[in-house]
């Protein structure tokens, strides 16, 4: 007997879809013919979190589950914060400044 593919197709990682990772819900494009509950199963399975809700909609790229996981589940980490990320431009931009302009680094 064939088993069943997987429901989902795709995990959706946009702008949109990471604000509304904050509310714990997550965007997959799913089969056509992919039903609430088979979906439920699939996102349980491949990342060991709890589904509380799954709605379906329908559109240009498709049909799509966005999957509501119950609180303290989530499935993707959140992004560095901007300060993190300025330090470390920062860094960088000292050190190739630095190199740029002869200055000498003691690399001991």
């Amino acid at each position: 007997m064939p088993s069943n593919p997987s429901p989902l197709t795709s995990f959706k990682l946009t702008e949109k879809t990471r604000r509304m990772s904050g509310e714990n819900k997550y965007v997959f494009t799913v089969r056509a013919d992919s039903t609430k509950s088979e979906v439920a199963k699939a996102v349980k399975a491949a990342f060991k979190v709890t589904p509380k809700a799954v709605n379906m909609t329908r559109g240009g790229g498709g049909k799509k589950a966005i999957v509501t996981l119950k609180p303290g589940d989530t499935i993707i980490e959140s992004a560095p914060k901007a300060e993190e990320k300025t330090e470390s431009r920062t860094k960088a931009h000292d050190h190739d400044h630095n190199h740029a302009h002869g200055e000498a680094h003691d690399h001991a």
